[in-house]
């Protein structure tokens, strides 16, 4: 596993504070993640399937705990099937939103949960590992709380197909990394993809359980109907559907994902079995396998594919129709052993050469082992030219192994004097040239012991072989080479310069030997790309590479040379290194094979010339039908110019027939010319109706239009007159409560008197004479006062009949039979 400098650096400063804050509500609403601005809760993935399929295979109740839950939606969802669910999460924003579930969460590093040991059957880890630090501390806590025969679930996107740029995503790593962490850590791991080709889903287990060989039959099928087809044979290794809801019919690019876990390669053969004696194409990344055929078998048609050899790491297998889809039944994969030393010796010569010559420099230092930084190096293999050694890959690329690390800024995210020997083969020169410089400074900077640079420097004799070589591809073989195009755009470097930069100025100890004889590779390149032009030949070239690497590469270092190698020391040059060995040719040198060379391009030159003649032939058979066609046509015109005269010869012996039937013509002419008169005034008849009816279905509209308006004033009047009936009603039931109060005040008065009376009677007073003659004027007043009240009441409803009818009258309304009297 790599972990940058870098990122230790941040784990020591960032806290759990500043973790929290960096998931606030702005990033589960799209800022900095891939979340939309309507949020994560309405975007997020379902995950129901996933408990449903757990709860199939486990018997007994399930403990979940989900660690980076968010929201909690999958504690919602297992509560509803019946599932005990917690979830663990450092955002304090996320852990808010469902107040419903907050009993069940813990605001919690992923590192540091907070439980019991072994108190769960199922720990996921859905998208979370590419969010931490340091995915080993948070594997070692799922341990913990793991029961022994527990399932733990994680999924996380495959730089090599997400391309979203996501801050957060501070550990993306392909697929191998993952299953290597986990297998060096004892798990047993099954892996597949979900629904878009950059899902990795890996199920795993400590322990080997009738629940987790279930899960080994069963989890690649819940994702696709084509992984019942795959069939795995021979030394252990993975493979899944990549492609999502791909089927058992292959149809235009189908690509089933396959990891060599070993240490060493692998040999994969391929084989297809359909109902049909078509078949697809089949490619491991770029590379076309060359098809070798079929048989007849019982379930039908099986076609065989040649073997290749595969490094560690995953790879990418595509089957690619064209047309009509092709159903398969069975995808044979087998994998055997395949010895490192023949894998390595048919690699590219040239590949081989240089590669070859950095492990010889690193294997004459003193240190057993050693940590490397290949700096460029993907696809450099240079592990397994050191097995003995920990090789680390930085590149600006993604390479599907466990120690491949991408980078794109300017400097190596990793510390100071981080790795023993830094590396960088065949690099520099794809570099621009103001960038080389400080590119020099920080592969000094990570190293503790040594530098290694090797590639192509500004030689005329280089530079004019580079050149031959492009022109040899455009010419000869039609295509470009994008290495050598950017050698030409960047200009090679200057060595003087690059050792300048690694002794004087940062004190090293330089040596540099020649690596790859020029005119040799020249030639070598030139044939290597000529077999190269078709799979059917990719047995040859491997064949050659081999006879180079195994007979020739020893001796095959003398100048001029393509390559040189400096290696720079930040101590002093160990002395088997002081001393490079002898670069001339040994005089006892094999036979030699630069004639084959010399054959196989002559032999692909005048394979160009067969394609020219054949295309020439092609042209020709064209032509000649093209002549044969005008032959045709010109037989066409001769027949026509007699069916002309024949033609002639009729109209002149049937010529007064042909006057009367002008004639008659003549007369339907002017009959049709009259109709077309009276058709015209029927159509304006017809305008002057249709204005008509338009003027009609207008006035018609306008009347309905007043007879809206009326209806809706007289709505307002009989508004307007249940407005003034009801203050009629509120001005009667006023006088009745002055009745009331009338009343009242009489019965209080007697009741008074009465009351004055009875005083005076037990006081033994003789009434006053004057209160006693008053009390006869009150009584008259008081009736006065009612007489008064009615009165007004009666005034008061004249009073509001006289102004309703002015009302009414002002409105257009007349009584029938008389008129208001007027005040």
């Amino acid at each position: 596993m790599i972990e940058s400098g870098a990122s230790q650096e941040r784990l020591l400063r960032r806290t759990a504070k500043d973790i929290d804050s960096c998931y606030d509500e702005g990033y589960f609403h799209g800022q900095g993640s891939g979340y939309g601005q309507s949020g994560y809760e309405k975007e997020h993935a379902d995950w129901s399937d996933w408990i449903r399929w757990t709860q199939s295979i486990v018997d007994g109740p399930i403990r979940w705990l989900d660690i980076g839950c968010a929201y909690g939606r999958l504690l919602r969802q297992a509560a509803k099937l019946g599932v005990e669910a917690y979830g663990i999460d450092i955002s304090s924003y996320a852990l808010k939103q469902d107040p419903s579930i907050r009993e069940n969460l813990v605001q919690s590093l992923a590192d540091q949960p907070p439980f019991q040991e072994q108190s769960f059957d199922i720990v996921s880890l859905f998208d979370l590992l590419e969010h931490v630090e340091n995915p080993n501390a948070v594997l070692e806590a799922v341990e913990f709380i793991l029961k022994p025969d527990g399932i733990c679930f994680l999924s996380t996107p495959d730089p090599l197909y997400f391309d979203r740029d996501e801050p957060t995503h501070i550990h993306e790593r392909p697929p191998s990394y993952w299953v290597n962490l986990l297998r060096r850590r004892g798990w047993l791991v099954e892996i597949r993809f979900g629904g878009q080709e950059y899902e990795v889903e890996i199920a795993a287990c400590r322990k080997s359980t009738p629940v987790w060989e279930r899960i080994q039959q069963e989890f690649s099928l819940q994702r696709s109907r084509l992984s019942e087809c795959l069939i795995r044979k021979g030394e252990p290794f993975y493979n899944a559907v990549r492609t999502s809801g791909a089927t058992t019919y292959l149809g235009e690019d189908v690509c089933v994902y396959l990891l060599n876990p070993a240490d060493d390669p692998q040999l994969y053969t391929f084989s297809l079995c359909t109902n049909e004696e078509n078949h697809p194409d089949l490619f491991i990344g770029d590379l076309k396998l060359r098809y070798l055929g079929n048989e007849k078998i019982d379930a039908g048609v099986l076609h065989h594919w040649s073997a290749a050899s595969l490094p560690p790491g995953g790879h990418d297998v595509f089957f690619r129709v064209e047309g009509k889809p092709i159903q398969t039944s069975h995808i044979f994969m087998e994998a055997r052993r395949f010895d490192r030393e023949t894998f390595l010796l048919e690699l590219p010569f040239d590949h081989y050469q240089r590669y070859r010559a950095v492990a010889s420099m690193i294997e004459e230092m003193p240190q057993e082992s050693l940590s490397i930084l290949d700096v460029g190096g993907v696809l450099g293999h240079l592990q397994l030219f050191l097995p003995q050694h920990r090789v680390f890959v930085l590149d600006r690329v993604w390479e599907d192994a466990p120690n491949s690390l991408q980078y794109t800024g300017p400097s190596i995210p990793f510390n100071d004097q981080s790795f023993d020997v830094v590396v960088s083969v065949d690099t520099l020169e794809h570099i621009p040239q103001d960038e080389r410089s400080n590119f020099l400074t920080e592969l000094v900077r990570t190293s503790r012991e040594a530098v290694i640079v090797c590639g192509p420097f500004n030689d005329p004799y280089v530079a004019e072989s580079e050149s031959a070589l492009r022109d040899f591809l455009r010419s000869h073989l039609n295509r470009e080479d994008r290495f050598l195009n950017e050698h030409a755009l960047y200009t090679l470097p200057d060595k003087r310069q690059v050792i300048d930069v690694l002794h004087r100025h940062h004190h090293f100890s330089t040596v540099e030997s020649g690596n790859g004889f020029l005119p040799r590779w020249l030639s070598m390149q030139m044939a290597s790309f000529s077999l190269g032009s078709a799979p059917e030949l990719d047995e040859g070239e491997r064949r050659l590479n081999a006879l180079y690497n195994s007979s020739y590469y020893e001796v095959d270092n003398q100048p001029p040379c393509y390559r040189t190698l400096i290696a720079a020391f930040r101590h002093t040059v160990p002395k088997s290194i002081q001393s490079p060995p002898d670069q001339n040719i040994l005089p006892s040198s094999p036979a030699e094979m630069w004639p084959v060379t010399d054959i196989i391009v002559s032999i692909a030159m005048q394979g160009v010339l067969r394609e020219k003649e054949a295309y020439l032939r092609d042209q020709g058979d064209r032509l000649s039908r093209f002549l044969d066609h005008i032959k045709n046509l010109e037989n066409s015109i001769q027949e026509g110019r007699k069916h002309a005269a024949n033609l002639e010869a009729f109209l002149d012996k049937h010529s007064d027939r042909l006057e009367k039937l002008q004639r008659h013509g003549d007369n339907l002419s002017q009959l049709l010319e009259d109709q077309r008169s009276d058709r015209e005034n029927h159509l304006s008849l017809l305008e002057q109706a249709q204005k008509r009816n338009e003027d009609l279905i207008k006035h018609a509209s306008n009347l309905e239009s007043l007879l809206q308006s009326q209806q809706k004033h007289a709505a307002n009047l009989e508004s307007m007159l249940q407005e003034s009936q009801k203050h009629a009603a509120n001005l009667d039931a006023m006088i009745q409560e002055s009745h009331k109060h009338s009343r009242n005040l009489e019965e209080l008065f007697t009741h008074q008197e009465n009351q004055f009376k009875d005083m005076l009677s037990r006081l033994q007073i003789e009434p006053l004479g004057p209160i006693l003659d008053a009390i006869p004027h009150l009584e008259s007043r008081i009736q006065n006062l009612l007489n008064e009240n009615q009165n007004y009441k009666k005034n008061i409803d004249s009073l509001l009949s006289y102004r309703l009818i002015r009302f009414l009258k002002k409105l257009g309304w007349r009584p029938i039979g008389r008129e208001p009297k007027s005040e």
